[in-house]
């Protein structure tokens, strides 16, 4: 497995929250009737709501090596959503 991967499985596992939020914001933009959009973009959503709008001391961040892993495991999940994102296959996210 590469360390990205390892990187990003480690995050996700212990901040289950951001992919709550990715789902949560994810969804939002495809009932608003959005047909493809940027997982950065949810990615910065969710880095405004948890650093403005919610105060917390947890202090994590978000990398953007990331995003391309959220995207994916977004798609996985809901594969009737899979050209949701757009992805650029890369060995990095193999």
């Amino acid at each position: 497995m590469n360390k990205l991967k390892e990187k990003f499985d480690k995050f996700d596992s212990d901040n289950p929250h951001i992919w709550d939020l990715f789902k949560d914001y994810t969804f939002q933009a495809i009932k608003a009737g959005v047909k493809s959009y940027g997982a950065q973009a949810i990615i910065e959503r969710i880095r405004w709501y948890s650093q403005v709008e919610t105060k917390s001391d947890d202090n994590y961040k978000i990398s953007n090596s990331h995003v391309a892993f959220y995207a994916r495991k977004f798609m996985k999940e809901f594969p009737e959503h899979d050209t949701f994102f757009r992805i650029i296959q890369t060995d990095n996210h193999v």
